[in-house]
C-alpha cells in the first residue's frame, strides 16, 4: 500500500449576516454618503448661510459655519477672509477676554486669505486696517499697513492701465 497522507480539511465558517441586517447596513452607508455630499453641507452652502448670519449681525452663529466652510475648502481665500471678519466683529463686540481670543484669529485668517489670493483687494484692505488699528501687542503694525496700502495702490494702477476708460 502506498503511504498517502490525507489532510483533513476544516472549514472555517464565515459569519453570516442576515439579509435584512445587510440591507440595513447598506442603507445606512448610503445615507451617510448622501448626507456628506448633500448641497446643504457643501462649502459654498455653508458659506452662503454663514454670510447671511454675518449680514444679520449674528456673528456667533456665523462663526462655526465659516469655520466649517474653511475646513472643507481650505484653499478659498474669501472663506478665510470672511472667517477673519467674523472673528473681528466678535472681538469688537465682546469683552476684553473675548477680544484677546479672537483678534489673533482675525489676523491669521486675513493673512491666509491674502496668501491664497494676493489680488483679493478686500482682504488686503481689511488686513491693512487691522494692522493700522490693532495695538502692537495684538499684531498691529503701522509700517505693514502702509506697505499694504502701497501694494493696493499699485494694484489699482495696474488695473487702470489694463482697463482704460
Amino acid at each position: 500500500m502506498s503511504n498517502i497522507k490525507t489532510q483533513s480539511r476544516t472549514r472555517v465558517r464565515k459569519p453570516v449576516i442576515p439579509f435584512h441586517d445587510a440591507i440595513g447596513i447598506a442603507l445606512l452607508l448610503m445615507s451617510i454618503q448622501l448626507f456628506a455630499a448633500s448641497p446643504e453641507n457643501s462649502p459654498n452652502s455653508l458659506f452662503v448661510r454663514a454670510q447671511a448670519h454675518y449680514d444679520a449681525k449674528e456673528y456667533e452663529t456665523a462663526l462655526p459655519l465659516f469655520q466649517e466652510a474653511v475646513k472643507l475648502a481650505p484653499m478659498e481665500s474669501i472663506y478665510h477672509h470672511m472667517l477673519g471678519k467674523c472673528h473681528g466683529r466678535i472681538a469688537e463686540e465682546g469683552s476684553w477676554l473675548t477680544a484677546l481670543r479672537n483678534v489673533r484669529k482675525t489676523l491669521k485668517a486675513f493673512k491666509k486669505a491674502v496668501e491664497l489670493d494676493p489680488g483679493n483687494v478686500q482682504a488686503l484692505k481689511d488686513l491693512a486696517e487691522f494692522y493700522r488699528r490693532a495695538p502692537s501687542f495684538l499684531g498691529g503694525n503701522k509700517k505693514k499697513s502702509r506697505d499694504i496700502l502701497k501694494q493696493l495702490s499699485s494694484l489699482n494702477s495696474a488695473e487702470d492701465s489694463e482697463n482704460p476708460h
